[in-house]
């Protein structure tokens, strides 16, 4: 297919039909508080019916795209915390960046 039809990191259908299979789940959901360098727990406003294993993506909050980071879910909380109402997921490696989430505003 000639590239003036197509951006990079596009699936393109013509003629035909695409079927995608999986179990559906929630796509995403933000950070309730901020997740620091070194972090193996970031914590998120929705319950997410993730499971072990399955890959997250956690986007950077800076200038820099190449702070986005690549994680594996360890353990996901099937109930809020009482004071903070946010649910916790454990993930495979510490966090390179920090990530601002929950009320955190720019100055």
């Amino acid at each position: 297919m000639p590239s003036s039809l197509c951006a990079a990191k596009v699936i393109a259908i013509r003629n035909s039909y695409l079927e995608l299979h999986g179990k559906p789940k929630l796509t995403y959901t933000k950070l309730g508080a901020s997740a620091y360098y070194g972090n193996t727990t970031i914590f998120v406003e929705d319950k997410v019916d993730w499971e072990v294993g399955d890959e997250i993506i956690i986007g950077s909050t800076s200038y820099s795209q190449l702070e986005t980071e690549e994680r594996v879910v360890e353990a996901v909380s099937e109930d809020a915390d009482a004071a903070t109402g946010l649910y916790s997921i454990s993930i495979n490696a510490p966090l390179d960046y920090d990530h601002h989430g929950g009320e955190w505003t720019s100055n």
